[in-house]
């Protein structure tokens, strides 16, 4: 529920222009925000304006929920186009450090422009794991299809 309060506060802003909400391609829908369970994803234009009201949502969210960031565990991600200079300065003003490598989440590596098909053969490795324990050579079609989409 409280995260719902964050998702209003960051809608409004976004209505008010002081959050500027950013497009996956030119015609594409905006989006400012991405939750799921209790993590939470953010995006914004790279710019003062837009820290300073990321900054400004989170504390007044923190204040009235008497919930905290953890700030060593967030992280800053910067398109290649800001310059160097600007991601500084904007990292000093959220108080995040920034990152070039978003990592993993769920088990699965958040990837940037360059990911290739073999990114993900350690889901078709791990399948196929599951499937030579469980003697996959015993079993009718039908029981290989069940096993692969527990597995999957």
């Amino acid at each position: 529920m409280c995260m719902e309060v964050l998702g209003f506060f960051i809608s409004r802003r976004c209505e008010e222009n002081l959050w500027d909400p950013v497009r996956a391609s030119r015609g594409g829908q905006a989006f400012s925000h991405l939750f799921f369970a209790n993590d939470l994803v953010l995006f914004a234009k790279a710019g003062m304006k837009n820290c300073i009201s990321v900054r400004e949502t989170l504390d007044t969210f923190c204040e009235l929920s008497s919930q905290k960031v953890s700030l060593n565990k967030s992280k800053v991600y910067f398109s290649p186009n800001t310059c160097p200079e600007t991601r500084g300065e904007l990292c000093e003003v959220l108080g995040i450090h920034l990152t070039s490598n978003l990592g993993k989440y769920l088990g699965f590596p958040i990837k940037h422009p360059g990911s290739t098909s073999q990114d993900f053969n350690f889901v078709v490795e791990r399948v196929q794991n599951k499937l030579q324990g469980w003697k996959a050579n015993l079993l009718s079609m039908a029981g290989r299809v069940v096993i692969a989409q527990s597995v999957l």
